[in-house]
């Protein structure tokens, strides 16, 4: 005998389940009777106003000019509407938004924005304004409305900071030439800081007339103002190297501005971290010397004097530990002509520097000879920073020595009896 009963009650659970994937696709599709509207005395849906309750404007708007934008919705339903958020998007990017509460609009109600949205659009042309009214999770078609203005020219150079294609931000920081993204940056190394503007203006920037701006820690560094054309041009000055003295957060910003003083500056900021936590030794130049090595042809002195073969020449030599953390025990190696002529090991605290000075060396000929200073010359420290600048190398030019002039006989007199008399050959 077939279970009949059992039949119905599967029936009957397929029925409420269906009835409840169908509320929910209910709930799902938003409250299509949240609808944007135009109010009595307002423009449109959406105004865009020269000032905060002009809502009837209807003039023209001006790049660059203050704006205040409004807009408003209603609620068609007999009964008050759930929780919904009213959102504003301006060429596709939302910029600002406001929430409603479940019950707070009743039936047959309009709201708006309780305070204007201030708004300047940066470029001339066509611009898209659009509202949607959010219910529980998405939005109707009859939830949203779009309207396009069109912005007049203010006829000026409006500049920018830019990233360009390729680049990871509009400021890029990195321990390397030609990056277009950031790498890692140690203290007291070079970094290259690479940064770009754009003029979004009708006009060309003519070269001085305004001022690309670059700040560490509030710090000014440098400035730019090259011709820039328009509109949309951009510019960038790569591989502009910079040394961090301190390891840590450093705030980068580039600012843009008219040198003449209508335009407000523009801005954008960045912070980077430099690293003190990995060693690196390397050829150093104290302020004083000439370079890492120093060849003289006598003591006490660190500046260059041309030495003479076959007499003592004075060497001095310097390195340094460019991070914040301790070298270990390492050797230094001083070369001429490639034969060992100095060796040191020794261990070098962060952010010292070391150095011999007067290492006696006799050039056993003249000409020009080659100097190497390499650092950690037996890898004692595998894991620096920077691997590739252990090593200074530089010729020097070895003066011959004098040769001893023939003597000169000042005082002759001639033997008795002998004719001096000058005889042609």
């Amino acid at each position: 005998m077939k279970n009949y009963r059992s039949h119905g009650l599967i029936l009957l659970a397929v029925v409420v389940a269906t009835s409840i994937l169908l509320l929910q696709g209910v709930c799902l599709a938003g409250n299509p009777n949240l609808k944007p509207v135009k109010p009595e005395g307002w423009a449109d849906k959406i105004v865009v106003m020269d000032s905060s309750t002009n809502y009837g404007y209807t003039g023209t708007v001006t790049q660059m000019q203050q704006v205040y934008i409004n807009y408003a919705w209603k609620n068609f339903d007999t009964s008050a509407a759930g929780s919904h958020t009213a959102r504003l998007y301006i060429d596709g990017q939302e910029v600002t938004y406001t929430h409603v509460g479940d019950g707070q609009l009743a039936a047959g109600n309009w709201m708006k924005l309780d305070t204007s949205f201030e708004y300047a659009f940066e470029t001339s042309g066509d611009h898209t304004l659009r509202v949607e009214i959010e219910a529980g999770g998405t939005v109707a078609d009859e939830n949203k409305y779009t309207r396009t203005i069109t912005v007049q020219s203010d006829n000026k150079a409006h500049l920018r900071p830019y990233k360009p294609t390729g680049w990871s931000d509009k400021i890029v920081v990195s321990n390397a030439t030609g990056a277009t993204s950031d790498s890692d940056i140690y203290v007291n190394e070079i970094s290259y800081v690479n940064f770009a503007w754009m003029n979004i203006g009708d006009v060309p920037a003519l070269a001085g007339s305004y001022a690309a701006n670059v700040y560490v820690d509030e710090v000014w560094i440098s400035n730019e103002n090259q011709y820039l054309t328009n509109p949309s041009a951009s510019l960038a000055v790569q591989d502009w190297d910079f040394i961090f003295t301190s390891s840590g957060n450093h705030t980068l910003t580039l600012g843009v501005q008219a040198t003449n003083g209508d335009a407000q500056e523009y801005t954008c900021t960045r912070t980077v971290n430099v690293r003190g936590d990995k060693v690196n030794l390397k050829p150093y130049t104290p302020t004083g010397w000439d370079s890492p090595i120093v060849v003289s042809n006598e003591s006490g002195t660190t500046t260059d004097y041309t030495p003479t073969a076959g007499q003592t020449a004075y060497i001095d030599i310097s390195w340094q530990n460019t991070s914040e953390t301790p070298a270990v025990s390492h050797t230094v190696v001083l070369y001429a002509d490639g034969a060992e002529i100095y060796s040191l090991t020794t261990t070098l605290a962060g952010g010292y520097y070391d150095q011999d000075i007067d290492t006696e060396y006799i050039f056993a000929s003249s000409g020009s000879q080659t100097l190497s200073l390499v650092v950690d010359v037996y890898d004692d420290l595998p894991n620096e920073s920077d691997e590739t600048d252990n090593t200074y190398t530089r010729t020097v030019y070895v003066q011959a020595a004098a040769v001893p002039a023939k003597p000169v006989i000042t005082d002759f007199t001639p033997k008795t009896g002998v004719n001096t008399a000058l005889v042609p050959i």
